[in-house]
Formats: C-alpha cells, structure tokens, sequence
C-alpha cells in the first residue's frame, strides 16, 4: 500500500466529517508534515508513511519542534 493512497483516502474521511485539508508544501523547509487538518478550532498535522516505513531523523527533528 502506498502512502499516498493512505494519505488519499485519510483526507477524504477528513473532508467527508467537516475537516478542512490542506496539503503542507515548504519549498524552503524539507520535513514538513503531510497535512493540515482544522475544524472547529482544533489542528491535526500528519505525516503519512506506507506500512513497515519510518520517518527519516530530519523528519523526526521537525516533527519534534513543531510539537
């Protein structure tokens, strides 16, 4: 399974209960989450992975500093 068809059909169920998606691109910022999920005040930030896959370090850094 790839992790766009998990990414695919995520957005679709977030989109389908009223979240609003957007798909995170830093041109400038390697790293960067997925996506960008909001609705009603609360946020989500996803990084999809196929199955058995990891983030890399550098993601694993981001991921930590945006928490």
């Amino acid at each position: 399974m790839r992790e766009s068809y998990i990414e695919t059909k995520v957005t679709q169920a977030a989109k389908a209960n009223g979240w609003l998606s957007y798909k995170w691109v830093s041109p400038s910022q390697r790293g960067v989450p997925d996506r960008i999920y909001f609705k009603e005040g609360e946020l989500l930030i996803i990084e999809f992975k196929a199955p058995n896959k990891k983030p890399s370090a550098y993601q694993l850094a981001i991921h930590k500093r945006l928490n």
